[in-house]
């Protein structure tokens, strides 16, 4: 691959929207093989009751409704929900995050707890 193929190729694996992404010319023809990652359907917020909070806590989230789940994106989502809860004064929280996975569709149910 071209160092313009490796470019192009890892422009759309930054996009979030790709797991995998390959590229190979066949017969002068480019074929670009993907596999997608799924994407969240819903995010539900349980046990907090402000919606203030609640609408804090989803903006700060890099995993919101209809993007792409990215496994890595947990981690950092969970500590930007505890820096929340704590300028909030919740400073003892316990967050736990449940996935909900449907085979049937490429979607992503995930649920957060505290």
């Amino acid at each position: 691959m071209s160092l313009q193929g490796e470019k192009n190729d890892q422009k759309l694996y930054n996009t979030k929207f790709f797991k995998e992404v390959s590229f190979k010319i066949e017969n002068q023809i480019l074929i670009i093989d993907v596999v997608e990652n799924r994407l969240v359907q819903t995010v539900n917020i349980e046990g907090i009751k402000s919606s203030n909070i609640q609408e804090a806590i989803l903006k700060s989230l890099s995993l919101k409704e209809k993007s792409p789940f990215v496994e890595s994106e947990i981690s950092k989502d969970l500590t930007n929900i505890k820096n929340s809860l704590i300028q909030e004064g919740y400073y003892f929280s316990n967050v736990d995050v449940k996935k909900i996975v449907n085979p049937k569709i490429p979607f992503l149910n995930n649920t957060s707890k505290y």
